[in-house]
């Protein structure tokens, strides 16, 4: 079914690489970003909420070493466009969350998996990031973990559709990042999506891991298919 969907960072990666697939589809679409005007944190963003019914928040400062500051404002982000939305009557907000809600890193090299009950927890690895970098990397994790949290209240008192989806890793070049575990949390532009096509049909409220059916299986998929009715095709053994 066609909707009018409002899309915030829209001129980032994961922005065009769904603007495009979403017109294709025959969807009206709103877009809203820093790139074309619009700054989130300073603009009255309700006043593009009209007639929407989903909201694809993938505004922020992009991890994983942003500051305690930006950590801050992207948490402000995700409150203006939860509240607005909220106030709306918009039926669902697809969030842009990530796999750092865990701290992923550490499960990876003790060859443990990322299951539905693996606990969220503040993502430092000091045993791949060097000194000068480690300090900040809590942040952008703690970032993700606060607005998931903030949504589900809105879920909760407003009964707003919330999905968190959290991401890990889109590329421009639609192959695995170059580090120890990018094989095994690439996220292919056609299981991108193929997760946002299914999302914008969900109600309810949800957390779900989006990777791509890598060979390893580090992530258990198996909540993407009961949940949004889909199974990653890609996989990076075959890049």
């Amino acid at each position: 079914m066609k909707q009018k969907i409002l899309i915030t960072g829209s001129e980032g990666l994961i922005g065009k690489i769904l603007q495009d697939n979403l017109r294709k589809n025959g969807h009206e679409l709103v877009l809203l970003d820093k790139k074309i005007g619009i700054d989130i944190l300073t603009a009255d963003i309700s006043s593009y909420m009209t007639g929407v019914e989903s909201v694809i928040h993938l505004a922020g400062f992009a991890g994983p070493k942003i500051s305690e500051q930006e950590m801050k404002e992207n948490v402000l982000m995700t409150f203006k466009v939860i509240e607005s939305a909220a106030k709306k009557n918009v039926l669902r907000v697809l969030y842009s969350s990530s796999i750092h809600v865990y701290n992923f890193s550490n499960i990876y090299l003790k060859g443990e998996k990322i299951t539905a009950t693996t606990p969220l927890k503040i993502h430092s690895n000091p045993k791949y990031y060097k000194d000068n970098e480690e300090k900040n990397v809590p942040n952008y994790s703690m970032s993700k973990i606060l607005s998931e949290k903030l949504n589900e209240v809105y879920y909760q008192q407003y009964g707003l559709n919330i999905l968190n989806l959290r991401f890990w890793a889109v590329t421009k070049d639609n192959k695995p990042a170059d580090n120890p575990w990018g094989s095994e949390t690439w996220l292919s532009h056609e299981d991108l999506t193929g997760i946002i096509k299914k999302s914008l049909e969900f109600e309810g409220l949800a957390s779900l891991v989006c990777v791509s059916n890598n060979s390893e299986k580090f992530v258990d998929l198996k909540p993407l298919k009961r949940i949004l009715g889909y199974m990653p095709k890609s996989n990076s053994a075959n890049i």
